[in-house]
């Protein structure tokens, strides 16, 4: 954090995604986040709609109904994935 100030970080199980102003612009949906509607759901009626709006740690969205460490990996690998995949898309 300290090499990038003015930017963010989620981290999650000692592993950390850099989130880019163009990256926390994505929209957390059931399209792009599959096999947890019901967090997607909670995530948005919570105000968090976009990767911008996660926490910083991502352990917190364990707190919401039904979710569980194993909802929070997957999400965690899917929002890697995505990372991923706009750092290709921009190359």
């Amino acid at each position: 954090m300290q090499t990038r100030p003015g930017e963010l970080f989620s981290f999650y199980n000692g592993d950390e995604i850099f989130v880019t102003e163009e990256f926390g612009k994505e929209a957390i949906t059931k399209e792009k986040f599959t096999g947890a509607p019901v967090l997607i759901d909670q995530l948005n009626e919570g105000g968090i709609r976009t990767v911008r709006d996660l926490p910083k740690e991502l352990v917190i969205i364990g707190k919401y109904k039904g979710v569980g460490k194993g909802r929070v990996d997957n999400f965690f690998k899917q929002l890697k994935e995505l990372q991923q995949k706009k750092i290709k898309e921009a190359v």
